[in-house]
């Protein structure tokens, strides 16, 4: 199978685009290959992706994937090997960097310079060969994952014996090696079905961050290696529950609660000085050697609901909503760390959790936290949350429930049944309706599926989605890179259109930026840009006959809608007609009218208006 897609020049796509999917989309191509060999499945694949307004370009290749289903090898022996392999590239990189320009002296005496091209490479290789013997489970994994980028970069280096002795260097490369063996033993589940006990025994590397072998520009491209030393660890996680009494439409409520609770314990291990420097790490802050005695605790919590049945036959089921779903990522805490350092001994990073109901139709909620302020394997690092994240969306019709109680309190009959669970579903029955839920406004067929707009016996549902990333502000006096467009695009300053010109394909081509930084210890710190952003898609009728479609998202940081979206259809018993108009985020915008028979869609006339945005402005 193949899809592919190219574009000669993004900067023209983009600036030319009316489409608001189409000026922040990327523009990306895949192929593969997939047989079986044997009872084994192979599959060969590659993916390309370029960005509109961007040189830069994303490509994976190749992707060789091979596994196989579970291999009885005796009665008592079953053996699942896998084998991965990928190569992934970033070319002509325009993300923020340490070095833009190179300056030189030109042929004529005068200073000159010219734009850096910087590429990143990133290799990932592995091969798992899990054994279950009887109950007993034997994990064998291999990695590899090799990293090279190919640009200027400086990096602040540490003296691995002394973390007071610190030196800036440019390097013209950077590349880091890791090559790493994982094994451990999974013994049978204890009390299964009730508290679920979980005994293992694994070999671990004492620098969990890094494989057993390293190489890196730090060591000179001579590989060294770390020890490893054994793990031991108990899990539990039992599922505990109450029974309550409901009121009006639930029969009974359900709470449960499932923590998943871990200790394990490892001696203490030693580094040796090689592989510090190897890593850029120093010895007096790595807290990665000290023995670990930490527990953690996962949870998960949900509240269902079963509904009354107003069917009385012995084989009809009780419907069961869920009216609070809420899971917790685990967290970790080390005695043995709190211990020595005199501080938290919470050593997980992050924090997230999701929230989840069937009481608004459609709703998905999750919150992500930094614990640490600084590396959570430093004695430096501070236990400080902040909130980096927020995910949320819903949905909300004429018969979501809360607006089913308002209809009840103003008198008008409503279903019996469960308004809050009901979804309004599109569906065109007739040939017009499905050709102009495909009718092009501005852009290809496929992006403008939006403008599908509801028949008369829908009423008007909406679609909220709402995402917000702050990046934790750096602390100390390591390199900082904004990733501001200003800076970027402040060499363009002399030429004032072009300057503008700059600012809004930059904001436009902010949402689509990742940050390049390889986990390279000591790079400078790629601060991005914070972003809340609100979009929303609503359906509507005006009367019986004319119904409507907006989508629009506004961002809070710049304080401006980003796009429209707005189309507006009209029933003319044996015709119908669509007015619509967009607006890109480039600025662009386009006006378009559509009518058409319904018996015969193919009898149809079309006017579509489009006007640039000016360059100046």
């Amino acid at each position: 199978s193949a899809n592919i897609n190219y574009i000669t020049n993004t900067f023209v796509q983009r600036t030319t685009s009316f489409n608001p999917a189409s000026v922040l989309a990327a523009i990306s191509s895949s192929a593969s290959y997939d047989t079986k060999i044997g009872s084994a499945a192979l599959s060969l694949g590659a993916d390309r992706a370029q960005h509109p307004g961007r040189g830069e370009v994303n490509q994976t290749f190749p992707k060789l994937s091979i596994s196989s289903p579970t291999l009885a090898v005796t009665k008592w022996l079953d053996w699942t090997p896998a084998f991965n392999y990928q190569t992934h590239s970033d070319i002509n990189v325009d993300q923020a960097g340490d070095f833009s320009y190179r300056f030189f002296t030109n042929s004529l005496g005068a200073p000159d310079s010219v734009k850096l091209k910087r590429n990143n490479w990133n290799t990932t290789s592995s091969f798992d060969t899990p054994i279950k013997i009887g109950g007993f489970a034997w994990s064998n994994s291999f990695r590899l994952n090799s990293t090279e980028l190919d640009a200027p970069l400086t990096i602040v280096v540490l003296d691995p014996e002394d973390s007071s002795k610190k030196s800036s260097r440019v390097f013209a490369k950077t590349f880091t090696t890791n090559l790493d063996w994982q094994t451990g033993f999974s013994l049978p589940a204890i009390l299964h079905g009730s508290a679920n006990i979980s005994p293992s025994v694994s070999f671990e590397n004492v620098d969990g961050s890094n494989g057993f072998w390293v190489r890196s520009h730090f060591s000179g491209g001579q590989f060294v290696h770390q020890s490893k030393r054994p793990s031991f660890s108990l899990s539990a996680s039992p599922t505990l529950f109450a029974l309550f009494p409901g009121f009006g439409p639930v029969s009974r409520f359900r709470h449960s609660i499932t923590p998943v609770v871990q200790f394990s314990y490892a001696p203490a291990g030693n580094l040796s000085t090689e592989f510090l420097r190897a890593t850029d790490r120093s010895r007096q802050g790595f807290l990665g050697s000290l023995a670990r005695e930490q527990v953690s605790l996962g949870l998960s919590h949900v509240l269902e609901a079963k509904l009354k049945s107003t069917d009385t036959s012995s084989t009809a089921e009780q419907k069961k909503i869920k009216i609070l779903s809420m899971n917790f990522s685990s967290i970790a805490y080390d005695i043995e760390r709190a211990r020595k350092t005199h501080r938290s001994g919470i050593t997980t990073p992050n924090l997230n959790t999701d929230f989840y109901s069937d009481l608004i139709p459609g709703f998905r909620a999750s919150v992500g936290y930094s614990l640490y302020q600084g590396d959570v394997m430093s004695d430096t690092a501070r236990f400080k949350p902040y909130r980096e994240t927020i995910n949320a969306s819903f949905n909300v019709n004429a018969q979501s429930g809360i607006f089913g109680v308002l209809t009840r309190v103003f008198g008008k009959a409503v279903p019996e049944k469960n308004p809050e669970l009901d979804k309004v579903e599109q569906s065109p029955d007739d040939a017009l309706a499905r050709r102009t839920a495909n009718t092009p406004v501005a852009g290809i067929t496929q992006r403008d599926r939006q403008y599908n707009v509801p028949t008369s016996s829908q009423g008007w549902e909406a679609n909220f989605n709402f995402s917000s990333n702050h990046q934790r502000p750096p602390t100390g006096n390591g390199i900082v890179i904004e990733q501001d467009i200003t800076t970027q695009c402040a060499p363009l300053q002399a030429n004032p259109i072009v300057y503008q010109q700059c600012l809004q394909q930059a904001a436009t081509g902010a949402s689509n930026v990742v940050p390049i930084t390889n986990g390279i210890v000591g790079a400078p710190f790629v601060r991005m840009q914070p972003t809340d952003n609100l979009q929303s898609q609503m359906t509507f009728h005006l009367t019986p006959k004319w119904s409507g479609n907006w989508g629009t998202n506004y961002d809070f940081q710049a304080h401006k809608f980003g796009s429209q979206q707005v189309s507006l259809q009209r029933d003319l018993h044996d015709w119908r007609a669509i007015f619509a108009f967009t607006q890109a985020p480039n600025g662009n915008f386009a006006f378009s009218f559509f009518i058409a028979l319904k018996a015969e869609p193919d009898l149809k006339f079309n006017y579509d208006k489009s006007t640039y945005r000016p360059l100046s402005q």
